[in-house]
């Protein structure tokens, strides 16, 4: 005896309904997402969507690290905002930085990644040196307290001691000082450091003098998914290509 699959109805038509995935929303500019919310009818999780797929251009990524510069409680957080600004790291890989990484010779700084590669526990990739970073940088390590890592604070409470007793932050850490020092400003909007580093992207491919690929190798992306998040932001590619048309 056969009992009736409880997945399909009388009519044999398949009832469990699956929900689908939107697609996220495409990278956009500050500008784009207010007048979308100024139109308004868009619900709670509509407008966060929409504030995660902000960008910042390069204008607002100048003005937004001078905030940081000027309301900073302590030496490390301007280092790091200006560090995933211009390198595009990801959190973890911040944290994960050594001073070593830093190539000033060369000009190229070292990422940690964790992504890359499935069957090893930590590969990595190379940004080249901003100007930015150079200067920031040095400074910073100038009055740096010590220890391995880049960004330390040793006032701090983690787990994360070093032999040396000198504390690297953890994610939860940095993203905390993140969103204290945009608190109450019109920066807050910005929701953590993938914004800096969508920005870091998407600035960019809007030059038009950077590669797909070279912004990809940057970046650490691996799929055409991730590559295809900047599509839109070559205007340059199509509007002479579209002028084939009569």
């Amino acid at each position: 005896m056969h009992n009736e699959c409880p997945l399909y109805d009388h009519r044999h038509k398949w009832i469990v309904k699956i929900p689908k995935d939107e697609e996220k929303e495409k990278f956009q500019t500050w500008n784009q997402i207010t007048n979308r919310i100024q139109r308004g009818g868009l619900k709670d999780e509509q407008l966060k969507r929409l504030w995660e797929s902000l960008f910042l251009d390069e204008n607002q990524i100048v003005e937004l690290l001078k905030h940081v510069k000027e309301v900073a409680r302590h030496p490390f957080v301007y280092p790091m905002f200006v560090f995933v600004a211009y390198t595009g790291a990801r959190r973890s890989e911040l944290c994960r930085s050594l001073i070593d990484d830093f190539d000033f010779t060369e000009a190229q700084i070292r990422i940690r990644e964790r992504k890359r590669r499935k069957d090893m526990k930590e590969t990595s990739r190379f940004v080249p040196m901003h100007s930015q970073v150079k200067e920031v940088m040095l400074n910073w390590f100038a009055e740096h307290p010590g220890g391995q890592h880049t960004l330390v604070h040793p006032g701090s409470k983690l787990n994360q001691i070093s032999s040396n007793g000198f504390v690297s932050l953890d994610v939860e850490e940095a993203h905390r000082h993140f969103k204290q020092t945009l608190k109450d400003t019109k920066w807050n909007v910005v929701r953590g450091f993938h914004v800096l580093r969508h920005s870091f992207g998407s600035n960019l491919a809007r030059s038009g003098e950077v590669s797909r690929d070279e912004i990809a190798e940057w970046m650490g992306h691996t799929t055409d998914e991730m590559k295809s998040h900047y599509q839109h932001l070559f205007p340059q590619d199509g509007v002479s290509k579209i002028q084939v048309l009569k």
